[in-house]
């Protein structure tokens, strides 16, 4: 079956002659004013031709001279295959090689006018110039017994391209399996799957067509012949993947003027005939416009052919026409569907048209990128020949980069597995058996990671109890022992029980250390944290600690030294971790200063300046660790809560100034005496106001004899007098809450033994006998309570014969 469609009634495949402007119909009107007397002249000289001859010959212009009239007889017509405005297409037989034939002839008139017989003599002149296998081929131009032209063409079988696209479409809106049409091309139904296809894959027959189509337009302009009236409705398909184009009524020459007419005119009479046409075949819905030089179909024209720009046309035109039938191909329909002739013309001339790829999402976008660069509104910017467009989209399909488009990588990966289908699949096969691979060994994995870190939490857990118990072990020996034996030696006849029981707690401590280490295995598991190595090194140090001063308490210093070494050996093991928390630094600043007061009161006998430098080392070290906590001085009381850890600060901070006295206090001068011994008063008081245990209040009362009895040394006894008054006072506090604690009266007696000398110093003798007799009295109450005489007796005689001498002296003096 065959049909020129280039004359189709429809209403998105008609040629149009819109409307003009002002201007361009004034321009309109003097060119057709123009054309008329050369269109009359062309027409005579035609007609005079056509009298002398019995042969049409083309003259190098390629106009017909003459129409042989013994040809009609050579053709049987069979039937009509379609009809148009002004065209008639029938199918026939050749009888002289019998086969099959298309012929075309005039409709309407049976005098058609000199206008529409040039157009139709023009048609078939080029068409039969154009020798390409996508061109319909014309066998030959006549005329019947009647003088009408006719010429004969190749009969097509199949169908237009416009109907391809359109069962794709609809394939694909339908989710159809096959088309069951019996009529489809071959050709693209091999391409068809069993199944709904993507637009990408549905539509690479069409692509196909698409480039014959753009190779066949581009023969055309290289013979300097311009279609103007490209769309997928002239365009036909056969049924062995034959692409050609049809319909070269509007075709114009580029490089030829020869042959141009005033085609106003002629489009005119194209419309008188049209409507003649009209009149007898109700079926005609032609929507042609008769006002301007608009040529061509509007949905499809370029936008300077919508201007009526037709003298200044190049091949950019084509390439616009053939962009918009890639946007059918790509959406299923142009891009103006559904609008009147008017507003299709004004929004072609301005370009106002919507992207393939925003209205339907699954087109490629290097597709869409291809449609936009044809379509652009300047013609600079659209392909320069249709061979450059059919060439991008070659490239699509070859799988490379088109040059309208700008791809991000992940088009680029994307065409490169449509490239390498094979080998992306093969990519994807084995990423996928690794995933699975990998999610198996990963379970594995993670349920090992996970028994480990259950048996890491469950050491880490033991070692924290085995940490806990000894820490709550040398607490409880610290709390009742060292404390207990500390008050036992104000007993004398308790002595020898005091030192059993320091040898029990050296024995207990000992007995601590020695199951410590007897689990150093436990502790070189690679599941052991560095936290728990450091406080379990910490904790070690602190039994050396504790040994030592026991063995210092008992009188044995070699023992106690060595320990005290131990202790700070085990401290200097926390330099080789690396993840060291911040308990574990305060710590070994804490226990680092207490290890050095112990070995001091072992061994005064160091070098003073290098003692002074570790004496102000560790001081400083304590006193920063004092001021994070927030404690800067001791005006802080005690309704701040401070952690327990300040506690221990404080004590060793106190004491250090204790100790550099107690040790080097000869080899220092008073006033820095006084000034070390001043401080470790204030932090000790602080602490006995704040956490007031009882080792506290021995610590205030120690460091306040030491400092009474300096400033006597210093010649400053009424400061004597005022430490000892405010030790009193305490002291007596004390026996008022616990009347029966021996050790605060004997402290009591002592203290007003040396106050009542500071007072005789002072000329005060009054109040010295008076405190002379008040430690008598208090002497007396110890010894009863002791119910010894040797220590507290020799005690009681000094203080006699002190208050003896004092009397004597008086006695004198009065």
């Amino acid at each position: 079956m065959s049909h020129d469609q280039a004359n189709s009634s429809s209403s998105e495949h008609t040629r149009v002659v819109g409307p003009l402007s002002e201007d361009q119909s004034s321009e309109s009107k003097r060119s057709r004013r123009k054309g008329r007397s050369s269109a009359r002249a062309v027409r005579r000289q035609r007609s005079s031709e056509i009298a002398t001859t019995s042969k049409p010959s083309t003259s190098s212009e390629g106009s017909p001279e003459e129409l042989p009239r013994d040809s009609a007889s050579r053709y049987q017509v069979v039937g009509e295959l379609g009809r148009g405005g002004w065209g008639v297409v029938q199918s026939a037989i050749d009888g002289h090689l019998q086969r099959p034939v298309a012929i075309k002839r005039i409709s309407g008139p049976a005098n058609p006018s000199d206008g529409v017989r040039g157009r139709f003599l023009h048609e078939a002149v080029v068409t039969s110039q154009l020798q390409h296998p996508g061109i319909v081929p014309v066998h030959e131009l006549s005329e019947d017994d009647n003088g009408n032209a006719y010429y004969v063409m190749k009969l097509l079988d199949g169908k237009p391209f416009h109907y391809l696209i359109r069962q794709v479409h609809e394939s694909q809106r339908s989710h159809s399996a096959t088309t069951g049409d019996a009529e489809l091309d071959h050709s693209l139904t091999a391409h068809q799957d069993h199944g709904h296809q993507q637009l990408s894959e549905a539509i690479l027959p069409l692509l196909e067509r698409f480039i014959d189509i753009c190779n066949a337009v581009a023969y055309a302009h290289n013979r300097g012949v311009l279609h103007r009236d490209l769309k997928p409705a002239n365009v036909m398909v056969g049924a062995f993947g034959e692409t050609i184009i049809v319909d070269w009524g509007l075709a114009k020459r580029l490089r030829d003027d020869s042959t141009v007419r005033d085609e106003t005119a002629i489009e005119c009479e194209l419309d008188r005939a049209t409507h003649c046409a009209d009149e007898a075949f109700d079926d005609s819905q032609s929507d042609h416009t008769s006002a301007g030089s608009i040529i061509g179909t509007p949905a499809y024209m370029s936008p300077e052919q919508a201007l009526g720009n037709t003298d200044s046309l190049t091949q950019t035109s084509d390439v616009y026409s053939l962009g918009v039938m890639l946007y059918e191909i790509l959406v299923g329909r142009h891009p103006f569907k559904g609008l009147d002739v008017d507003t299709v013309l004004k929004r072609v001339r301005t370009g106002e048209w919507v992207p393939a790829k925003q209205v339907r999402r699954d087109v490629p976008r290097a597709l869409s990128a291809i449609c936009e660069k044809a379509m652009a509104l300047s013609p600079t910017d659209r392909y320069e020949t249709a061979e450059s467009l059919a060439e991008d989209v070659h490239r699509y399909l070859a799988g490379d980069a088109v040059h309208a488009d700008h791809e991000n990588w992940l088009d680029l990966a994307s065409r490169w597995c449509r490239r390498h289908r094979t080998i992306a699949l093969c990519i994807a096969a084995t990423t996928l058996l690794l995933l699975v691979a990998a999610t198996i060994f990963g379970y594995f994995i993670h349920q090992a990671h996970d028994e480990e870190r259950a048996a890491r939490l469950a050491t880490e857990t033991a070692h924290h109890e085995s940490l806990q118990l000894l820490g709550e072990s040398r607490v409880a020996a610290d709390g009742w022992l060292i404390d207990l034996t500390g008050s036992m030696e104000f007993y004398p006849v308790l002595t020898p029980i005091r030192n059993q029981l320091i040898t029990q707690a050296i024995e207990h401590y000992e007995a601590l250390l020695e199951r410590e280490e007897n689990e150093l295995s436990h502790w070189s598991d690679a599941n052991v944290s560095a936290i728990m190595l450091c406080r379990r090194c910490v904790e070690r140090s602190k039994l050396h600690l504790r040994i030592g001063d026991l063995y210092r308490l008992s009188g044995t210093h070699r023992p106690a030294q060595t320990h005290y070494e131990s202790a700070r050996a085990t401290l200097e093991a926390l330099d080789e971790i690396a993840d060291i928390d911040q308990d574990s630094v305060e710590e070994r600043t804490l226990q680092r200063a207490n290890i050095w007061i112990g070995e001091r009161l072992v061994d005064s006998g160091a070098n003073w300046a290098i003692e002074l430098d570790a004496f102000d080392r560790h001081r400083h070290g304590v006193a920063a660790l004092l001021d994070g906590y927030g404690l800067k001085s001791t005006n802080a009381m005690g309704e701040q809560r401070f952690p327990p850890r300040v506690f221990d600060l404080v004590s060793s901070l106190a004491r250090l100034h204790f100790t550099i006295v107690r040790v080097h206090g000869t080899g220092m001068d008073h006033s820095d005496s006084i000034g070390h011994l001043e401080a470790a008063y204030r932090w000790a008081d602080w602490l006995r106001r704040v956490r007031g245990s009882l080792g506290d209040e021995r610590l205030v009362t120690t460091i306040a004899v030491d400092q009474a009895v300096k400033l006597q040394s210093a010649g400053r006894h009424e400061e004597a007098v005022q430490v000892w008054k405010q030790l009193l006072d305490r002291l007596n506090e004390q026996i008022a809450a616990a009347p029966h604690r021996i050790d605060t009266r004997q402290t009591l007696a002592q203290a007003r033994l040396q106050m009542a000398d500071a007072l005789a110093r002072t000329q005060n003798t009054r109040q010295a006998r008076s405190e002379y007799r008040n430690a008598i009295e208090e002497l007396n109450q110890v010894r009863s309570m002791a119910n010894v005489d040797d220590h507290y007796r020799r005690q009681l005689v000094d203080a006699e014969r002190s208050l003896r001498e004092l009397i004597a002296n008086e006695n004198a003096e009065e």
